[in-house]
């Protein structure tokens, strides 16, 4: 509230405020400011090394066609999991073999774009990530749909892969998978997943 007083000695009115009033305006307004650039800058996923260095002409030598999908997740038949991950085309013509990489979290997704590009992702749902299994932490799944729609089981959120990983209309979660850089050698013989 504030009051309008008149100043006797000077004839003149003036407007006090309540000094709480303004303690409390002052509050809201920076809480608001400060509060409202925090989501932007939060890791939806658990932060983990990543360092992929993949042959062209063998490990990844059916990835050259554009539309194709290729996962790399821990192998836990092999040396206890540790050193060990396994490519999957989720394609029975392809297959999925084992080779000597490591990978964290639930794994990668690699995909050559429509545009020939290559796009990789983590494989984790971006929707609870941080909560444990079977609630949360979950490891997208594949359907095909004309092409590749990554699908959480536990929340159902599907990601289009060629929207950069973005969630479709209706999922739940609401940040696109977590990105990461790809590059290549001179030769383009060698791809490198980096973070």
């Amino acid at each position: 509230m504030y009051l309008v007083k008149k100043n006797k000695t000077l004839g003149m009115k003036y407007v006090h405020f309540n000094s709480n009033i303004i303690k409390i305006s002052i509050f809201v307004l920076l809480s608001s400011i400060t509060g409202s650039c925090t989501n932007e800058d939060i890791n939806v996923v658990p932060d983990v090394i990543v360092n992929l260095k993949l042959d062209m002409t063998s490990e990844l030598a059916s990835l050259q066609g554009v539309g194709i999908l290729a996962t790399i997740t821990p192998d836990s038949t092999k040396n206890s999991g540790i050193g060990w991950s396994i490519v999957d085309y989720h394609d029975k013509k392809l297959g999925k073999f084992s080779i000597n990489q490591t990978t964290q979290n639930n794994g990668i997704i690699l995909y050559h774009s429509m545009s020939s590009e290559y796009l990789a992702f983590d494989l984790t749902c971006p929707y609870n990530a941080f909560v444990p299994k079977p609630i949360g932490d979950c490891a997208l799944t594949y359907t095909f749909q004309g092409d590749y729609l990554p699908i959480c089981p536990c929340c159902g959120s599907k990601f289009n892969l060629e929207d950069f990983g973005f969630p479709s209309t209706g999922s739940k979660a609401n940040h696109s998978l977590m990105p990461y850089k790809v590059s290549f050698s001179t030769d383009n013989l060698t791809m490198y997943v980096t973070k």
